[in-house]
């Protein structure tokens, strides 16, 4: 506690020391004590922080892993995004990566799983791709920024938010249908 502001200053619960940088960091909602990583040396790591013990240490990527997420709604699954163009799929049951998504051409800077079989991805292209993650199949494209896009997160079942490097913040709708409804209509 500071006497002169009587305000608490923060202390970490816990800390972890690697042997390079740390780009991304994802809590686990099913297991509260586990974080996965993504790491400047092209590895993804999941962390036990309660027990400090790395659970898993992943390396399939060929550059600097830039993002990383859980799949919210499977929670055995993690996806990372690296400087390769690529965008893995782990899984914790079986302890190996299960997918590679190929379609960006630069490198991969947001990624996040809206559903069970949905994620968008936003790369240094300046594109935003949503994918199937259980066909591993790309189901569209979309364009409008200009720079990276560093950011993506669905706001709802039909609208993803972008944010860029080109200094805008864009909000994609699909009026009348779900995310899951075009996943289905594309096919």
């Amino acid at each position: 506690c500071n006497p002169n502001t009587g305000n608490i200053a923060p202390n970490p619960v816990a800390t972890l020391d690697t042997k390079d940088g740390v780009y991304d960091c994802s809590f686990s909602e099913s297991v509260s004590s586990h974080i996965v990583y993504a790491r400047g040396d092209s590895r993804v790591n999941l962390w036990d922080y309660q027990n400090n013990v790395i659970l898993r240490d992943w390396k399939e990527h060929q550059a600097e892993v830039y993002s990383v997420d859980w799949n919210l709604i499977n929670k055995e699954n993690i996806i990372s995004g690296s400087w390769d163009n690529t965008i893995k799929l782990w899984n914790l049951i079986t302890r190996e990566c299960v997918g590679t998504l190929v379609g960006h051409t630069r490198a991969v800077m947001s990624l996040a799983a809206i559903s069970v079989t949905i994620l968008v991805s936003g790369s240094h292209d300046s594109s935003i791709k949503l994918w199937n993650i259980q066909t591993r199949e790309l189901i569209t494209t979309l364009s409008g920024h200009t720079q990276a896009v560093t950011s993506v997160v669905a706001v709802s079942d039909h609208m993803i938010a972008s944010a860029s490097y080109d200094e805008s913040i864009k909000l994609w709708t699909m009026p009348y249908i779900t995310l899951e409804k075009l996943l289905f209509s594309l096919h």
